[in-house]
């Protein structure tokens, strides 16, 4: 198996160390199930041994602590692979709840680093069950314009709401992103709370805190996003200044 991140030799390097070791960066998974998923990442082995495990919880808090979970140790020998180019790897994990956001990452090092280091951190987003309310897809508002994904679920009434939201721009990079914080479906009727970070500019550039319910019909494949500036309330969500998307690929499960 190939190692460690592309993030630890480049701190390896910054501190003046050998360039010996590994290197490794975690992926977005797409192999995942109501209760289990595959954490991946890619990387090699440079001159010497290493070693690699991942860490993961349903609260990035919680990695690295008592209350996260942590993968088996895994030894890598060096020069993995030999042409020195990145590989993928990964870990399966079971246990996990349905429709929940986890957190990943990838932690290790060699003789030359102590203690481990860790990647960048990624997310995965288990499957729903048919007994959870849940909205997962995406829809784009223009040709050129924002491109939404969203996953989130929820029990029957809303309770303990779950999942990710990504907005882009086409040419452009992120316009927004977070963690679903609240969730109300009602037939072909949704409204998603996000709670995280949005952008102006091109390229990821001025990030500031975002708030904000999105409203999406799914029978006439309309949206609307409505900014605030307290918690997303999704139960006093208003349908009334819907927008019609260019491309609309939403499922909604309404568990009631």
């Amino acid at each position: 198996m190939p190692a460690m991140g592309r993030l630890l030799c480049a701190l390896a390097i910054a501190a003046a160390l050998p360039l010996s070791g590994c290197v490794a960066l975690t992926s977005l998974s797409d192999t995942v199930s109501q209760t289990s998923a595959r954490l991946e990442a890619s990387g090699h082995s440079d001159d010497s041994p290493a070693h690699f495990y991942f860490r993961y919880a349903d609260d990035k808090a919680d990695l690295g602590t008592a209350a996260g979970h942590k993968t088996p140790q895994r030894s890598v020998p060096a020069h993995v692979p030999e042409d020195g180019h990145d590989l993928g790897f990964g870990e399966n994990v079971t246990g996990l709840s349905p429709g929940r956001l986890y957190w990943y990452d990838v932690c290790g090092g060699d003789s030359a680093m102590s203690p481990d280091l860790c990647s960048n951190k990624s997310h995965v987003f288990t499957l729903p069950t048919a007994s959870q309310d849940s909205i997962q897809g995406y829809f784009r508002d223009s040709e050129y314009g924002h491109f939404v994904e969203v996953d989130a679920a929820s029990g029957p009434q809303g309770q303990n709401a779950d999942g990710w939201f990504h907005s882009e721009i086409r040419y452009f990079g992120t316009a927004s992103m977070g963690q679903v914080t609240c969730l109300a479906v009602n037939g072909s009727r949704a409204a998603v709370g996000v709670v995280g970070t949005a952008y102006t500019g091109d390229y990821n550039k001025d990030p500031h805190p975002y708030s904000a319910v999105w409203t999406l019909d799914s029978l006439n494949q309309t949206f609307h996003e409505a900014v605030t500036q307290s918690a997303p309330n999704c139960a006093a969500a208003s349908f009334d200044q819907q927008a019609a998307s260019f491309a609309w690929g939403i499922d909604l499960n309404d568990a009631n």
